[in-house]
């Protein structure tokens, strides 16, 4: 007899507690950051977290489409990649030339 028992995340079981309102919850806590960095670098930021959230959106649901799975794009975990995708980004330079000058800072210095 197995004393353990393996089962899918989230691993803590409630009816609250479901993987929407997870990755909500996550989503409301980023967004003081969101709002900061819009403020401060203004609407460009805001273009790219919007884009970022829809290509992540959109892509994950191209891919479920694609491999024949139930559209999961609702439990807003794809919503929530984008936007850390888009804050482990530096809202004030390009995507190639931030991860070039990323790059090169770090194979240089």
């Amino acid at each position: 007899m197995s004393l353990l028992h393996v089962s899918e995340s989230p691993h803590v079981r409630s009816k609250k507690n479901t993987t929407q309102r997870i990755m909500l919850d996550v989503f409301i806590a980023l967004i003081p950051a969101s709002a900061f960095g819009v403020y401060n670098f203004g609407v460009p930021a805001l273009i790219r977290l919007l884009v970022g959230i829809f290509a992540c959106v959109a892509f994950e649901a191209i891919y479920q489409k694609a491999m024949k799975k139930k559209v999961m794009v609702g439990d807003m975990s794809a919503a929530v990649t984008g936007l850390l995708l888009c804050h482990e980004h530096s809202f004030n330079s390009s995507y190639l030339d931030g991860s070039c000058r990323m790059c090169i800072c770090n194979y240089y210095c």
